[in-house]
């Protein structure tokens, strides 16, 4: 199974899908901007004597970006249950990945997923309870 099989999905499926794997992206791009801000944040915070504002801008930055990889990994998982035919899966990371920085179109995705037929029927209905007695 490829990214791009949409045979017998529904458009919820389908939309989440593509919505999934364009977030993965635009997160790789976001790391790559907050990463390649540090150096300018701080060289310009140094011409301007302002050293102590640079040091905890950057390491705000480096924090930020480390949740940003964070992100991509877990997202990077999503795609991969995404490639295996686990949309259930692949949304529940998706969802997880959504709230990690920078949020991007993974929430959607994730939430259309969730809501589509094909992962409905994977819900398993709820348990009955035996009944009391008396």
């Amino acid at each position: 199974m490829t990214y791009f099989d949409f045979k017998g999905l529904s458009t919820e499926a389908m939309v989440g899908k593509v919505l999934i794997l364009v977030g993965f992206l635009l997160k790789i791009v976001g790391a790559i901007v907050i990463f390649g801000g540090i150096v300018p944040v701080s060289s310009v915070s140094m011409t301007f004597g302002l050293a102590p504002f640079a040091w905890v801008l950057t390491g705000a930055l480096t924090a930020f970006g480390l949740l940003a990889i964070a992100g991509i990994i877990v997202l990077w998982k999503a795609t991969r249950k995404l490639k295996r035919g686990d949309l259930q899966g692949a949304a529940i990371f998706a969802l997880v990945a959504a709230f990690l920085p920078p949020v991007g179109l993974e929430l959607i995705g994730a939430i259309l997923l969730l809501i589509s037929p094909e992962c409905k029927g994977a819900v398993p209905k709820e348990a009955k309870l035996p009944a009391k007695k008396k």
